[in-house]
């Protein structure tokens, strides 16, 4: 996989399209009573004079059993906003959240099994150690073992304030409490935000160790696959708002594809291949400039290559 290519794209074959506008596709598990679910979920927010934003249309989808997910999509394709809306802190405009088959909202047992690690959340003036302990108290209790061992290995002073902290330590600092609250949903939304390279690996192992001690349901949300792509077992895409795809990562391996190429001749083969584009690297956007696209083509063509 290319270091600097981002993210995944899919095919949006007439197929697809039609189940990407019902919201379901196969691998999705909409409905099944079981885990951390959206059903039917829209949202739509309302910004004055440019109008409504469909963060969300009509997705569902589930992880109904332990494992390492991930959710991608561009930059405002709608994860952080259906992860609010799994963990309460977003309604939706239709359809519903659940946990084991009963309502999100409102639901306070539910709520202590869910946690999110959101970048934009606000940021306490207390130390990091209170922030744990407050993590533990609200979700139902915290491996202190665990969360010095990481902090021992990031490097991380639990008795700083967490206001003092860079953004990418603040990250390290939510990674942590995340992955050592004792619940069994753990949401993480671009959760690697302003860490430095040596972090950004460390993060991936932290995971892994964090699922052995503890067999849970990890969502990883993030428009950047390339460090976290070793962890995952099944993807879910979505775009502008939409479901479009959700399945085991093998699945989608075979299916995606690098397109290299001039900006004007790769916009001209993803046009003809009626592909859909979520991610893209362009040094420059002159015509001689090379561009990268992560597409999912049928038939593959020559110019492609599997990533």
């Amino acid at each position: 996989m290319d270091s600097n290519s981002t993210l995944v794209a899919t095919e949006a074959t007439a197929e697809a399209k039609a189940e990407a506008g019902t919201g379901t596709k196969a691998g999705a598990v909409p409905g099944i009573g079981r885990g951390l679910e959206a059903v039917a979920c829209s949202k739509v927010y309302r910004r004055g004079r440019k109008g409504p934003v469909r963060a969300l249309q009509n997705v569902s989808v589930a992880f109904p059993e332990p494992g390492i997910y991930g959710l991608f999509g561009n930059n405002g394709a709608g994860k952080s906003t259906l992860f609010r809306i799994m963990t309460n802190q977003a309604f939706p405009t239709a359809g519903s959240a659940r946990l084991d088959g009963e309502a999100i909202t409102e639901n306070p047992a539910a709520l202590t099994n869910v946690i999110l690690l959101d970048a934009s959340a606000p940021i306490l003036s207390d130390t990091v150690r209170v922030f744990f302990r407050l993590t533990g108290a609200s979700h139902g209790g915290f491996d202190w073992e665990f969360a010095k061992e990481l902090a021992g290995r990031f490097s991380l002073d639990i008795s700083k304030r967490l206001s003092s902290l860079s953004t990418g330590y603040r990250s390290v600092a939510r990674l942590i409490a995340c992955l050592c609250a004792k619940c069994d949903y753990v949401l993480l939304d671009e959760p690697t935000q302003g860490m430095d390279a040596p972090h950004r690996r460390m993060f991936a192992t932290a995971v892994m160790d964090a699922y052995a001690r503890r067999p849970r349901v990890v969502v990883i949300a993030s428009h950047l696959i390339s460090e976290i792509e070793p962890l995952i077992s099944r993807v879910v895409v979505i775009n502008h708002g939409r479901l479009i795809a959700a399945d085991s990562t093998e699945v989608l391996c075979d299916k995606a594809r690098k397109i290299e190429g001039t900006v004007e001749a790769v916009d001209r083969w993803v046009a003809d291949a009626g592909a859909t584009v979520l991610s893209c690297s362009s040094p420059t956007r002159s015509s001689s400039s090379p561009a990268r696209r992560r597409v999912r083509p049928e038939p593959p063509s020559p110019s492609t290559s599997p990533w």
